[in-house]
């Protein structure tokens, strides 16, 4: 089989007709699609822009290909200009085309005619055409079919015409500025070259009609639509017995990355410590860290980093202990109220009376923490932690994640016998008491790193207070936040710095410090932003973090990214319009990289061999991640109004969902949600609008619209 080529573009008009943009660019990268991977001979490429590309010139070049070919020849045509439909009949633009009126078509190119010219010349055809206005045929015909009238006739000679338009018959073809191309012509030439896998039939390299038409109206359609708030859907048609191939590339091994060899990451940090392929993984997988880190070093006042649950406050802890040497951290999530009352000497009725035993918890945490990993003063820490512990110590040290809470016993309240060298506060009977040892603390802690700053980062304490949240909870809690904040006063080169919970923080009253404690001095770890695009999130760039650090440890050069991954949109079942991927993704989770992850990992059951998901893959992982997302929801429940009312929530939603199809639409009206929550009774006692403000809050229900739902 030989191969010709016909080539137009016009980016410029004779008689007055809009100039249009990139279209040499486009018609270049062309022309190199066809002799790099069509391999069609320069000799046998008829190439016509601008003001050679005259309607004789074009029609010349049609009759000299046709006087060539031979039977089972193909031509490959491509056109990038203006367009337009006349009685039902589709016209390319010339470089001398008329603008006068309608049905005035000099210098415009009726499609029927080359593609009759070319099929009666016994050449099979290919066609892309890039404009305006470019579908003649809104649906797909098969030889089977009804035929293409004045074109194809049964017994004719060419065997099959495919024609891949890049509008619809009442829609334009954009240019996009960010790829310097037409956006289908740009989809067109990724998929032509190779580099976009899903417009393969299956992993085999092939790309025929029926691979190709659903890659490009699914990427131009979601891109126009997303990127511009605009419509444009390619599409195709033509005459041909069944599948055509159209190239076929050879696959290299190493190119593509399977979804299931992408280490998308563990759901909490200690199992992602433990399963990342190698240790550099920690640090490359976790989006914007060392921004993050700049800003603790750089913000004196910055003493709390907050989040969602699986937000990764852990991550980064453990990210800057392990690439900080002055940064430590440490979780004490067994630290209760129970035992920070053991130590407090204050009466009930004085404000701020665990700020004392809050002190002494942090700063004895830490000493024993730079005695264990021998850091500046680790001797005489030693020693003042023996004074308090005695023969104790070396059992609290060596067994030290299990035993912080012996830490915390009566006799601090009591007052310690302390030696010589730390008597400084000692009473009239020679005891020192916990004020007293806070200011001795303080003194050590200055002592050695007044000029060699260490950050102390302190996880897990906000597990203790969500059990049970109370009037003296929350005062131990503001007393937590007051204790860090006196700390920085105190402490030159010591910076506390508390990972919380958001969730935990809206447990606290309205009328409290919060604002000034917390919120001015918090860096918030959050996932989305304002931006209308989400691709444009720290979430996204999360996980195309991942997936490029897997392809770089897999040896693949030319990357991988999540539009690599994705289908370009998703379709619920019924009439529903289809939306972005990452948007319904984001749909499903509370946006936070622990649910996003886990419901990547879901997806990587279902992949199987491939190197894309596809929306199978993606709603067949919704049934394992909502397993995982009510357990997780489960666990944020507790401490609100709603904690031991799981089954009782599970029957509400399920009712709702058995009333109203979730899967085609997932707003449903106040009204719907009442009627069903007013008929569980053990609802009954917890006020409707309590309840919605925790399930917004938690993530498990969205906020509402200016319509009602």
């Amino acid at each position: 089989m030989n191969q010709y080529a016909l080539v137009v573009g016009v980016s410029c008009f004779q008689n007055g007709l809009q100039s249009l943009a990139y279209v040499e660019d486009d018609v270049n990268d062309f022309c190199g699609i066809l002799s790099d991977h069509f391999h069609i001979d320069c000799d046998d490429i008829s190439y016509f822009t601008n003001a050679a590309a005259t309607e004789d010139e074009i029609m010349s070049a049609v009759r000299d290909i046709c006087a060539k070919v031979s039977k089972g020849d193909r031509v490959i045509l491509y056109f990038a200009t203006h367009g337009k439909t006349s009685y039902n009949t589709t016209y390319l633009s010339a470089y001398d085309a008329s603008v006068e009126n309608e049905g005035d078509t000099k210098g415009w190119i009726r499609v029927e005619q080359i593609l009759g010219d070319f099929h009666n010349a016994g050449c099979s055809i290919i066609a892309f055409i890039d404009s305006c206005h470019s579908t003649q045929f809104c649906i797909s015909r098969s030889n089977s079919e009804v035929a293409l009238n004045n074109i194809w006739e049964e017994d004719s000679p060419g065997e099959y015409m495919a024609v891949f338009a890049a509008a619809g018959e009442n829609e334009n073809a954009y240019p996009d500025p960010d790829f310097g191309h037409g956006c289908w012509t740009h989809y067109l030439i990724e998929a032509l070259s190779g580099r976009a896998p899903r417009a393969y039939i299956g992993n085999t390299g092939r790309i025929t009609i029926h691979s190709l038409q659903p890659y490009l109206k699914e990427k131009v359609s979601a891109r126009m639509l997303e990127r511009y708030q605009k419509v444009q859907t390619p599409h195709f048609w033509g005459t041909y017995p069944d599948d055509i191939l159209i190239v076929e590339h050879s696959l290299a091994e190493d190119k593509w990355m399977k979804v299931k060899d992408i280490y998308f990451g563990a759901i909490d940090t200690d199992s992602e410590k433990d399963s990342v392929p190698h240790a550099d993984f920690l640090a490359k997988n976790f989006y914007d860290l060392d921004s993050v880190s700049g800003k603790l070093a750089d913000n004196n006042a910055l003493h709390f980093i907050v989040g969602n649950k699986g937000s990764g406050k852990t991550y980064l802890g453990k990210y800057l202990e392990d690439t900080n040497k002055n940064s430590v951290y440490e979780s004490v999530g067994m630290i209760t109220l129970s035992d920070i009352q053991k130590i407090t000497t204050a009466q009930a009725d004085i404000r701020g009376k665990y700020i004392p035993a809050w002190k002494y918890t942090l700063f004895t945490i830490l000493a024993c923490i730079i005695v264990r990993k021998d850091m500046p003063g680790a001797t005489e820490f030693r020693q003042f932690l023996s004074d308090i512990y005695g023969n104790q110590l070396d059992i609290i040290l060596s067994e030290f994640s299990a035993s912080k809470r012996m830490l915390l016993n009566k006799k601090i309240k009591r007052g310690i016998k302390m030696c010589e060298a730390f008597d400084a506060f000692e009473d009239d009977n020679g005891k020192t008491y916990i004020d007293g040892l806070n200011v001795l603390y303080s003194y050590l802690f200055n002592k050695y790193y007044r000029d060699n700053k260490v950050y102390f980062l302190i996880d897990g304490l906000d597990e203790q207070f969500r059990v049970k949240i109370n009037e003296d909870q929350q005062n131990s809690l503001l007393d937590l936040f007051a204790a860090v904040n006196e700390s920085h006063v105190n402490l030159v080169g010591v910076k506390i710095i508390l990972l919380f919970r958001n969730d935990l923080l809206h447990t606290l009253p309205s009328e409290s410090n919060k604002n000034k404690d917390i919120t001015e001095r918090s860096h918030t770890l959050t996932w989305l932003s304002n931006d209308t695009c989400y691709r444009n999130t720290p979430l996204y760039q999360f996980m195309e973090k991942r997936i490029t650090t897997s392809a770089e440890a897999a040896g693949i050069s030319n990357g991988v990214s999540l539009t690599d991954i994705l289908p370009p949109q998703m379709r619920s079942a019924g009439d529903s319009l289809p939306v972005e991927t990452w948007y319904w993704i984001l749909t499903l989770t509370t946006y936070t990289p622990r649910d996003i992850v886990s419901f990547f990992n879901c997806c990587k059951k279902y992949s199987g061999e491939q190197r894309f998901l596809t929306q199978e893959n993606l709603w067949s992982a919704t049934r394992d991640y909502s397993i995982y997302l009510w357990d997780e929801f489960q666990d944020v429940l507790v401490g609100t109004p709603l904690g031991n009312c799981g089954t009782e929530l599970e029957t509400l939603f399920n009712r709702i969902a058995q009333s109203h199809n979730i899967r085609t639409n997932t707003r449903f009206t106040f009204a719907e949600f009442q009627a069903h929550y007013l008929q569980i009774e053990e609802l009954k006692d917890i006020p409707i609008a309590v309840a919605l403000k925790v399930l917004y809050e938690v993530g498990i229900m969205c906020v509402h619209t200016n319509s009602g739902t």
